[in-house]
């Protein structure tokens, strides 16, 4: 499915954070399971945080994408980003699934795919920005 997202994507929308965000988080939210999201919060806990290629070609695609929107050249900056929107992510998911249980609003995926580009592309902290100038 995630393939498919990224092949259907044309033009300005490869250049667009929600588009890739939008290929991490719709699949996830459409599994249609009372539990998976809660699942995959816990269960991340112990998964490698690193992808490669065994793990599908999508992901170090889109991963590597979403690397390029953070305003920094800090390679290690950019991956304790990638990695803190991933928990992020599931985070929302499993909260989203919970409220949902419960009968409550729980909002839309693409109301997790605005607040995770929010913190994906929030500018870097002084430190880091001057940081990242020197070790790029």
């Amino acid at each position: 499915e995630r393939a498919q997202m990224v092949d259907e994507l044309e033009g300005d929308a490869r250049d667009d954070v929600r588009a890739w965000l939008r290929i991490m988080v719709l699949p996830f939210a459409g599994v249609g399971s009372p539990y998976y999201a809660r699942f995959l919060q816990a269960a991340s806990m112990h998964l490698r945080a690193d992808v490669d290629e065994s793990q599908g070609p999508v992901w170090p695609k889109v991963l590597e994408r979403l690397a390029l929107a953070i305003p920094t050249d800090d390679r290690h900056a950019r991956s304790r980003r990638v990695s803190a929107i991933a928990t992020t992510m599931f985070a929302l998911l499993a909260e989203r699934e919970r409220l949902a249980e419960a009968g409550a609003d729980a909002g839309s995926p693409e109301e997790i795919v605005v607040m995770l580009a929010a913190a994906l592309t929030a500018p870097m902290p002084a430190d880091v920005a001057s940081a990242g100038a020197s070790s790029g």
